[in-house]
């Protein structure tokens, strides 16, 4: 399958669970195809909201962005419905209104770690909520 591209960054998708039953929700309701413009659309609108249309203002994210749906996700001891590792995003069976939300993480710098949770979290809240996606 062909990765979309926006800018120098390719978004690919992919469904690591295809025989349970988030797998056949993701595959029947989103479809990779789908997710992959999502991930594109969402990158574009993060990058204007943040005054980013250069590609050298930007976190140097170049690789591939992946998003990999999963059934349960553990994040700190807690089940989530979606979490960020560097460019990778999982979310759960859990799919829509979080895709935003979940990208803003991928460009959001951090100070490596350090930048105080509530204000990454409030940030990446903003982005959904601007982009038209409630709670």
């Amino acid at each position: 399958m062909a990765a979309t591209s926006a800018g120098a960054v390719t978004f690919d998708a992919t469904d690591s669970v295809p025989s349970t039953a988030g797998g056949a929700r993701f595959d029947q309701d989103v479809g990779v195809d789908y997710a992959k413009q999502v991930l594109s659309d969402a990158s574009s609108f993060i990058w204007d909201t943040f005054n980013q249309p250069n590609p050298e203002d930007r976190k140097p994210v170049d690789s591939v962005v992946v998003l990999t749906v999963v059934d349960s996700i553990v994040f700190s001891g807690t089940s989530v419905p979606a979490a960020t590792s560097g460019n990778a995003i999982s979310l759960s069976d859990k799919w829509g209104r979080r895709e935003y939300h979940e990208t803003t993480h991928v460009w959001q710098w951090n100070e490596q770690g350090q930048a105080n949770g509530g204000l990454i979290e409030g940030i990446a809240d903003y982005v959904r909520l601007k982009a038209g996606y409630p709670a």
